[in-house]
């Protein structure tokens, strides 16, 4: 009983030990620290701001004037109480980090303050022009394919954006400025989703159920700098447009869709019951544009360019991923995705793994510095945890793994195929649960099998394509191979798909928080320690 008690004992000291160690590196780096405080200051903040209700304009921006008062005196606060390094005699590297920290923390406090003020001014502006059916002029700023007669487009209206609905017939482009006839509207809740929120995260503040097109002109020029965007977006969409014509002209659906939604991360139109089979399997990420499939990107250059040397062979899956986010068309959360990704190459680049600890969050703070309403984002969200999902539960898998099975290392081929899928799908259950209330129990075996499917897929769907253009006569043969693999991606979607308990409703957010914190600890006390690690330093001092 004894023996087992010296056990317990040792277990617990090792943990607290690993446990302690990141806190006290976090507190001695700027970056670090001021990253994980910006991203709680911002929800704080974000949280306060959507939660006070006030009938006059003039208390609301009193209160948002009261509110950047506060953090400023709490960051003020924050910096000249706390010590930043280990080393308290060292008072000029105090000073500086303290410097540093205060200059990042009030950068943030300016940059919610100038979000909130815009948020009032806008809320202020659509009084004017809300619940009147008329005819109005609106720019088309994004296309999306809807369900059913209809398509889906976000449009600005005196400089404030909106989401409408056209019939699908409309011809449209990015950029178009067309007459119109609708009735603006403020979006309204749903019983048991939030939407008004939703919206505003994207800073859309005006809904319309349905949009008569009167006329459009379709000649785009570029004006003010915001205009090139636009611009660029427009002539990718239809560069895009082109590419998935020449798909459609020689697969059949749903393959057809699948590729165009591989390639490209357009959403396209299935039958209802291939739609309920990928969302019962768990494998819609993977033909949309997502941060599923850049990581899929960078694992696949990485086989396929096995021959070249590591450092030119990370230099070229970066620019890979850039053109594929380029393709794409610039959406917000591929965007977002790419970034998330390109950290993560620069800090492979590095030959560093304790930059990996500092670029992520780096990453994350510029981010949420440039946009503070991406913190509420679930893409965003679900970006950010598959990227720790690979930095950290991974390896710490793998090294279980190596503890429970005795062996020196985890052959190559289920390291980025089994335990890549089941670290990504971890970590990012707690969002799903707590935001859906929904989990696949069968999305891990769909996705270990789609996987490596889809990672030849891009490649040769991306020469039968390109081989389309430059030699016609041997398109049927090129083509023929990506039909076969997606083929195959249909039948294992369906499969699951028809697994009746595949998909489970959970009903409580709680036990999404659970699982996080439960993946936090395992990390912490079966992350993989060696020289280079970033809290090695720190377990020595203890």
């Amino acid at each position: 009983m004894c023996l087992i008690g010296k056990i317990v004992l040792q277990i617990f000291k090792e943990f607290w030990q690993r446990f302690t160690a990141p806190f006290l590196y976090i507190k001695e780096i700027p970056i670090l620290y001021i990253s994980i405080f910006s991203f709680c200051v911002t929800l704080v903040s974000f949280q306060i701001y959507e939660s006070v209700y006030v009938y006059t304009k003039s208390l609301r921006i009193f209160l948002i004037f009261l509110l950047a008062v506060l953090l400023s005196a709490l960051l003020g606060y924050m910096v000249k109480n706390i010590s930043f390094s280990q080393r308290e005699k060292e008072e000029r590297d105090i000073g500086s980090k303290n410097v540093q920290i205060l200059f990042l923390a009030l950068m943030i406090g300016f940059r919610l303050f100038f979000s909130f003020y815009k948020d009032y001014k806008v809320l202020q502006s659509i009084e004017s022009f809300t619940d009147v059916y008329n005819q109005k002029t609106v720019q088309i700023l994004d296309i999306d394919r809807s369900d059913g007669d209809t398509q889906e487009i976000i449009y600005e209206y005196n400089g404030v954006k909106g989401i409408g609905y056209v019939d699908w017939f409309e011809d449209l482009q990015i950029g178009d400025v067309c007459n119109t006839y609708m009735e603006i509207e403020k979006p309204e809740n749903f019983s048991d989703f939030d939407y008004v929120r939703y919206l505003k995260n994207k800073d859309i503040y005006l809904t319309s159920s349905s949009v008569e097109i009167d006329g459009c002109s379709h000649k785009f020029s570029i004006k003010t700098s915001s205009d090139i965007f636009i611009w660029l977006k427009r002539n990718l969409r239809m560069f895009r447009g082109n590419l998935s014509k020449q798909i459609e002209n020689y697969l059949p659906e749903p393959q057809a869709s699948l590729l165009i939604g591989i390639l490209f991360g357009s959403e396209r139109a299935f039958s209802e019951d291939f739609e309920e089979s990928l969302r019962i399997s768990g494998t819609t990420h993977i033909i949309a544009a997502s941060g599923y499939n850049v990581t899929i990107l960078i694992l696949a250059s990485s086989k396929i360019l096995y021959f070249i040397k590591k450092k030119y062979r990370l230099i070229l899956s970066l620019v890979i991923i850039w053109l594929y986010c380029i393709l794409s068309g610039l959406g917000a959360s591929i965007l977002r995705a790419t970034v998330m990704g390109s950290i993560t190459i620069l800090a492979l680049l590095s030959g560093n793994v304790r930059n990996t600890h500092l670029l992520i969050p780096s990453g994350v703070f510029f981010l949420i510095f440039l946009n503070p309403k991406i913190i509420f984002d679930i893409g965003f969200q679900l970006s950010v945890l598959a990227t720790l999902g690979l930095i950290y539960v991974l390896p710490s898998i793998e090294n279980l793994l190596k503890k429970i099975l005795k062996i020196k290392s985890v052959p190559q081929f289920i390291e980025e195929n089994l335990l890549g899928t089941i670290s990504c799908t971890l970590s990012t259950l707690p969002i799903s649960i707590s935001i859906f209330g929904k989990v696949s129990l069968v999305s891990i075996f769909a996705n270990i099998l789609v996987l490596p499917l889809t990672e030849t897929t891009m490649l040769y769907g991306t020469i039968a394509l390109l081989g389309s253009f430059l030699i016609e006569g041997i398109s049927d043969i090129l083509f023929s191979i990506p039909y076969i693999q997606l083929k195959i991606f249909q039948r294992i979607v369906e499969f699951f798909g028809s697994i009746k308990w595949g998909y489970v409703d959970v009903g409580t957010s709680w036990f999404g928080w659970l699982i996080g914190i439960f993946l936090f600890l395992f990390c912490i006390y079966f992350y993989p320690l060696d020289q280079e690690n970033y809290y090695v330093k720190r377990l020595k001092d203890i």
